[in-house]
Order: C-alpha cells, then sequence, then structure tokens
C-alpha cells in the first residue's frame, strides 16, 4: 500500500471518516438515524480503502 503511506492527507482523512462512523455507532447505538450515518460513514471509508486497493 505505496498510495496510503505516498499520500498522509488522504489516509488521514479516511481514518478520520472512520472514525466518526464508529464513534457514532459506539455512542448513539439505538434509533435509526445514527446508524444510518454511522454505517454510511464506514461504507465510505471502505470504498475509500477499496479504491486504493484497485488502483494497484
Amino acid at each position: 500500500m505505496k498510495y496510503l503511506s505516498q499520500h498522509p492527507l488522504y489516509t488521514a482523512c479516511l481514518y478520520f471518516i472512520v472514525g466518526i462512523g464508529f464513534g457514532i455507532l459506539i455512542s448513539r447505538p439505538l434509533g435509526v438515524h445514527p446508524v444510518r450515518y454511522g454505517v454510511a460513514l464506514l461504507a465510505i471509508g471502505i470504498v475509500g480503502k477499496l479504491y486504493v486497493i484497485m488502483k494497484k
């Protein structure tokens, strides 16, 4: 994963988004909207990571 080491801002943003997603899921596990937002942010993080893998 040379791409992630060469682009620290992309990596930082990716992990920041995933961290927010986990934080939402941990702090507010009940309710529809927090779960929806948390899962959406985690999906954005996964897609960002898959982009790097597919680009390779």
